[in-house]
C-alpha cells in the first residue's frame, strides 16, 4: 500500500463528492482546483508508482536506506 496513491485517489474523489452532496458551484470549483494541485504535486510519486519504485507504508525508501 502506498500513501501517495491514497492521497491522489482521495484528491480525485473530492470534486465528485462535493458534486454528489449538492455542494455549491464555487465549492465544487475549489475542490477541483485542490484536486489538480494535489495530483500535480504528486507527479514524481506517480512516476515512481508506474516504475514500481514508490516505497510502501512502513518501509524505508532506497534513498534513505
Amino acid at each position: 500500500r502506498t500513501v501517495s496513491l491514497g492521497s491522489i485517489l482521495a484528491a480525485a474523489a473530492l470534486p465528485l463528492a462535493v458534486w454528489l452532496t449538492g455542494g455549491e458551484g464555487r465549492v465544487a470549483v475549489l475542490a477541483l482546483l485542490v484536486a489538480i494541485l494535489v495530483i500535480a504535486r504528486h507527479a514524481g510519486n506517480l512516476q515512481r508508482l508506474a516504475r514500481g519504485e514508490e516505497p510502501r507504508i512502513g518501509r524505508a525508501s532506497k534513498e534513505r536506506a
